[in-house]
């Protein structure tokens, strides 16, 4: 999520740049989140437990309000970034793929790491209308999947906290995040 947040961050501070409002270069990591900013999978949050009480019907065995009103958000906000996703995952455009001539790798990853190095071209960008209008939506739906995964983890560190509080447990590490 670390890197996705970045991305976003990138896409969003170079929005004003590629459109003129701002009269300065692009930055190597917003070059880079332009590459980057189709990459939308979520996060690991399918739980056995949750999925087998999901199966059983058995959701309601929790007495506990809090529990109950976490797990309920948790998989409600779950479930709600799952169905946007799809509509995310078909928006978004793969700028670096569609415009090359705009966004070329100069340094491609040595192996499954992510970290190749890009070279963006700011003039050609504010020159071609179906660049501006793809980078948009792009930045748009990046934002909004980056946002969905940031709740849903919240929702879960939530959950998580209220478990421990609940149960008694204390992590060695402290307090859940």
């Amino acid at each position: 999520m670390a890197f996705r947040e970045a991305w976003a961050e990138g896409v969003i501070s170079a929005t004003p740049v590629i459109f003129g409002q701002e009269d300065r270069d692009l930055t190597p990591a917003e070059c880079e989140a332009m590459g980057y900013a189709y990459i939308v999978t979520n996060p690991t949050d399918d739980l056995a437990s949750l999925i087998e009480l999901q199966g059983s019907g058995q959701l309601s065995l929790f007495r506990n309000d809090r529990v109950s009103k976490a797990l309920r958000n948790f998989v409600l906000l779950r479930s709600r970034a799952r169905d946007a996703g799809d509509g995310i995952a078909r928006s978004l455009v793969d700028l670096a793929n569609k415009y090359p001539q705009m966004i070329r790798i100069v340094t491609p990853s040595p192996g499954p790491a992510i970290s190749a190095v890009f070279q963006c071209d700011l003039d050609a960008m504010r020159a071609d209308q179906a660049f501006l209008n793809n980078f948009q939506t792009t930045q748009n739906s990046y934002i909004s999947h980056v946002g969905n995964n940031v709740r849903v983890t919240e929702s879960l560190a939530e959950l998580h906290a209220i478990l421990d509080d609940v149960l008694g447990i204390v992590h060695e590490e402290g307090p859940t995040p």
